[in-house]
């Protein structure tokens, strides 16, 4: 896939948005892009239906063409009882990778209990782990929050210089496990 160079952070959500869409129709569901009646809901972007039991699930999409996908979210809120209140359904994170000139789309699809463990575990590592020798200045509650893309292919952090290991919640690769979004 071709994308423009010059393209703006709502295009890139938009392009995730629809190639989720389009998985999601291509497995037998229903999907309703939330996102084209009303401008950013906050804690959905598709409203996927399976049509033989009428099950519904509201997903959130998050889309990057970097290793590192912003959450939308602020260091403050990043924990479980503010997690749990903000997440509705599963998280179908998006990353682009840049293969020479053409991107290609890998989507990790998470149970919305893995999406709020994931940022609740990496985010309070990412405090309380990093060492502060190699902090160049304090950690800002204000910061906004990020998943890397390795988290998400089930991989943790070792121990090194500037922080200690991780062990990440994910116990193996989200990379298209599209069933996730019937879990919980």
């Amino acid at each position: 896939m071709k994308l423009n160079a010059e393209y703006t952070k709502a295009q890139l959500c938009a392009i995730g948005e629809h190639l989720v869409a389009l998985e999601i129709l291509a497995k037998g569901w229903d999907a309703i892009l939330a996102n084209m009646s009303i401008n950013n809901i906050q804690s959905y972007d598709i409203v996927c239906v399976k049509p033989d039991t009428a099950d519904i699930k509201l997903i959130q999409v998050k889309t990057s063409v970097g290793n590192n996908i912003s959450i939308g979210m602020k260091l403050k809120d990043a924990v479980t009882e503010a997690l749990e209140k903000k997440i509705v359904g599963p998280w179908v994170f998006v990353y682009l990778e840049k293969i020479q000139d053409e991107y290609q789309p890998h989507f990790f699809v998470l149970s919305r209990s893995e999406v709020i463990r994931l940022i609740n575990d990496t985010n309070h590592w990412y405090i309380h782990e990093w060492k502060d020798t190699y902090r160049k200045k304090p950690i800002s509650e204000e910061n906004t929050c990020g998943i890397c893309i390795k988290w998400l292919q089930g991989k943790g952090e070792e121990d090194d210089y500037k922080h200690n290991a991780m062990e990440n919640p994910l116990s193996e690769s989200s990379e298209n496990q599209w069933n996730k979004i019937w879990d919980d």
